[in-house]
């Protein structure tokens, strides 16, 4: 009986601290949210430890997007252009 006991207990334990550290990868931010509610300001990268149970870190990446886009081109006295 109370080696079940210690097990449940070190199980608890496993999951309140795994569930309570994150990490946050470089070009990301972490949003804290605990409770459905959104914590002021971000979490930078790397390891960190939040409430356990009770909060989910949302990565947010910050990293430039870019796009293909065509586009006209014009010269400096307006005459269009190829942009080849």
């Amino acid at each position: 009986m109370k080696g079940r006991a210690f097990a449940v207990l070190l199980g608890l334990a496993v999951l309140c601290g795994i569930s309570g550290t994150y990490v946050v990868e470089p070009g990301f931010r972490g949003v804290l949210v605990v409770l459905g509610r959104v914590q002021s300001g971000f979490r930078p990268e790397g390891f960190g430890v939040k409430p356990p149970l009770i909060s989910t870190l949302i990565p947010v990446s910050v990293r430039q997007q870019t796009a293909v886009e065509k586009a006209d081109c014009y010269s400096s006295d307006l005459q269009q252009g190829d942009a080849d």
